[in-house]
């Protein structure tokens, strides 16, 4: 779709629903356009575009109330809207560290703690992770795969202060996380 001049060529919204509907085109009357709909639930059906058209769709996050989110026309890729990584709260011990979107999480850790850590939901998502407060014990979390190319897997918080971040990427065609950047976390 080229970008010369975008113009709104319709504005349906459907009776009865909190749902906006926006159709984006380079010129009037073109063939080459993008939909847009915002709403609070989940898109159903065509909504009366046609099969060759690209869509997104804007709603907000169940999970988190303050974030909104792009999901494609198929549902089936979900990303934040600002593309950053917002906070999340420490999932504490023992608990699946959440990946349905970037995030930034604080942890504290209160004794031995343990977490996992499943493949990132998309290529690009980004995960920040610190020792916000030690108050005994390390915060050990275990990926699922390798997250750098020495193959290691886990990542041990042993004092505050200690950060990492990883990004999703694609290698092999299969999502993993990569580090990006590590200040104290050890690896291995």
């Amino acid at each position: 779709m080229a970008v010369s001049n975008p113009q709104i060529v319709h504005d349906m919204s459907p009776k009865g629903e909190q749902r906006g509907f926006v159709r984006l085109s380079d010129a009037r009357g073109g063939t080459a356009y993008a939909d847009i709909i915002t709403g609070t639930g989940v898109p159903s059906g065509a909504y009366g575009r046609d099969s060759s058209a690209t869509m997104a769709y804007l709603r907000q996050d169940a999970a988190d109330p303050a974030t909104a989110l792009y999901v494609t026309g198929d549902g089936g890729t979900t990303w934040d809207a600002a593309g950053a990584a917002g906070p999340l709260a420490d999932p504490g011990d023992g608990v699946a560290i959440p990946v349905l979107r970037s995030a930034s999480i604080a942890i504290t850790t209160a004794a031995a703690e343990t977490n996992t850590l499943a493949i990132p939901s998309f290529m690009g998502q980004t995960l920040n992770l610190i020792c916000d407060v030690y108050a005994v014990g390390d915060r050990v979390i275990t990926a699922a795969v390798k997250i750098n190319q020495a193959a290691n897997t886990i990542m041990t918080f042993g004092a505050a202060g200690d950060f990492i971040q990883l990004t999703g990427v694609q290698e092999a065609g299969t999502l993993r996380w990569q580090v990006t950047a590590n200040d104290g976390v050890a690896l291995s």
